[in-house]
């Protein structure tokens, strides 16, 4: 409710629209179209012309997060991509990710090295509103591991969460 109450009341200034998309992007965004629609009925019309534009704004994140995930999990993408889209995961950490990267993590079918990227990538999730999602996702996923940097990543991770 605050960055959606944020967002109608700031989001013609340029600087703050960059942050808002930053948030938008590891919100759920349905959630946070609602959030908007509510503040819009009850705030001035001016409020309304940029309703529109804002919730647009949102969908595409939100395709742009489904067509990044759809892209890791495709066996046909190149391991340059993937890594690339592993990685910003790690630099942008994603509530809606994060079932998806477990899964890509667990499946002994993908390529190590990505997999062990992915379980460094949750390792930045610590502010994450999911990050205990990922604590208990990569418990349950430790003991099937017989990888041993892969199982040294894991635990790495789940360590650098539990103390923060």
């Amino acid at each position: 409710p605050e960055i959606a109450k944020a967002i109608v009341t700031n989001y013609t200034d340029t600087r703050l629209a960059f942050n808002f998309d930053e948030c938008i992007k590891n919100c759920d965004g349905n959630k946070m179209k609602i959030e908007l629609q509510k503040l819009i009925d009850t705030n001035p019309l001016y409020y309304k012309k940029d309703y529109e534009q804002i919730i647009n704004r949102i969908d595409a994140l939100m395709k742009s997060k489904v067509e990044s995930l759809n892209m890791i999990m495709d066996t046909t993408s190149t391991t340059k991509n993937k890594r690339l889209e592993i990685v910003n995961y790690r630099n942008h950490p994603c509530s809606f990710a994060v079932d998806g990267l477990l899964n890509f993590i667990a499946d002994d079918k993908r390529e190590i090295d990505l997999r062990i990227i992915a379980a460094e990538a949750l390792g930045w999730y610590n502010l994450n509103s999911r990050k205990g999602d990922v604590i208990k996702g990569l418990k349950k996923i430790a003991p099937s591991i017989n990888n041993i940097e892969l199982k040294a990543e894991i635990e790495k991770t789940v360590r650098r969460l539990d103390n923060e």
